[in-house]
């Protein structure tokens, strides 16, 4: 309905007039098939329009994978095999992305440990098979992923390991990072008790 439409325009100006550009896009659960066997992208092409009309610039692509077998602190905690659904999807949204110029990134499983580094890298190589031009962007909690795109670990873990991931950032891999509710002390985090200005600065 219009009013769907006219909302969505209203909100996401909103965050682009204060200063956000990136967001979770609802991606998958707009590309449908149609009656014959082909894909259906309209939904999802209108909604990026609108957005970017918006003054958003890059997307996010969420589950993709299907987390982990058991609790992320367990030792033998794996990363899920890929959403079968959605990755068949995923071609279509690259598709897409090529002929209009879009940027899009994907996550397969938020914050993966460094006891999930073997079967997370076996995913990221599915992805790639795939789907070659999506850029794949992680909150991590390891020294490596495999062929990762975008590394993006919390400060301590990059304090940690900044040996690593200067290796990393020095062969071409683009390096982020994020504030998170722990730890606490030295770093920035996102407790009532400390100012957000810290983590802007």
């Amino acid at each position: 309905e219009q009013e769907y439409w006219d909302i969505l325009t209203r909100d996401l100006k909103f965050l682009a007039d204060n200063g956000q550009t990136d967001i979770t896009h609802p991606g998958f659960e707009l590309i449908t098939k149609k009656a014959n066997g082909e894909w259906d992208s309209s939904l999802f092409e209108k909604w990026t329009e609108i957005a970017l009309a918006a003054g958003m610039r890059q997307f996010h692509l969420h589950d993709l994978g299907q987390g982990r077998t058991i609790s992320h602190l367990a030792y033998t905690s794996e990363i899920r095999p890929l959403n079968p659904e959605n990755l068949a999807k995923l071609p279509v949204i690259e598709g897409i992305m090529k002929r209009r110029g879009w940027k899009f990134v994907a996550n397969i499983c938020d914050e993966p440990f460094i006891m999930n580094e073997i079967s997370y890298m076996e995913r990221v190589r599915e992805v790639k098979k795939i789907a070659p031009d999506i850029r794949i962007l992680e909150a991590l909690e390891a020294e490596y992923l495999g062929d990762m795109d975008i590394y993006c670990p919390k400060l301590n873990h990059l304090n940690m390991w900044f040996p690593r991931f200067r290796e990393l950032q020095d062969a071409g891999t683009e390096m982020w990072y994020y504030i998170c509710l722990h730890p606490t002390g030295r770093y920035p985090n996102r407790f009532i008790d400390q100012s957000m200005l810290k983590h802007r600065v």
